[in-house]
């Protein structure tokens, strides 16, 4: 029934699309591009302000406030970091609620393109998590002691000596 519904509101829908499933999320918009739009008007500014506020405070201690050099390139990694994963949060998140906005304002219908906007909306909190650890060197540390991952090195016992013994020296 909701098939019916939804190739009738979109009409003019080509006949490879009426030959394959179709997921319905909702028949009406407003289920699914309110929520959209809430993430876009209040997390979006939030995302950009602390942004703007940090690069604000950095420049601001890096003028009044007297700190080592290291002291201040580990803050500017740390900012660094934060825009990286703005940029992922904004690449996952944002673009594909840009598509669908657009999608449905213009009635723009690409069965790939929703499918791939759905996945790449669904990886959100995996990317972010890897971006995290992959940035923060404590996270990461953490992880890796967590996993017991080591690094391979050959151990050698300083006690133990070692006899090399050449036959046939000329």
């Amino acid at each position: 029934m909701a098939r019916k519904v939804v190739i009738e509101m979109i009409g003019g829908v080509p006949d490879y699309i009426l030959n394959e499933e179709i997921y319905v999320m909702s028949l009406d918009l407003r289920t699914v591009t309110l929520p959209c739009f809430l993430v876009i008007i209040f997390i979006v500014p939030q995302a950009f302000i602390f942004i703007i506020l940090m690069k604000k405070g950095l420049k601001k201690l890096k003028k009044t406030a007297r700190f080592s050099e290291s002291t201040l390139k580990m803050q500017r990694n740390f900012l660094n970091a934060v825009y990286i994963q703005v940029s992922v949060y904004m690449a996952s998140i944002q673009l594909p609620i840009a598509y669908f906005f657009v999608s449905v304002m213009f009635k723009i219908h690409c069965q790939f393109a929703n499918n791939m906007g759905f996945v790449v909306f669904s990886f959100n909190g995996l990317s972010s998590t890897i971006v995290m650890i992959w940035i923060h060197k404590p996270y990461r540390d953490y992880c890796i002691k967590i996993l017991k991952i080591q690094k391979t090195t050959p151990k050698v016992d300083p006690q133990e000596t070692i006899v090399s013994v050449a036959t046939n020296v000329v």
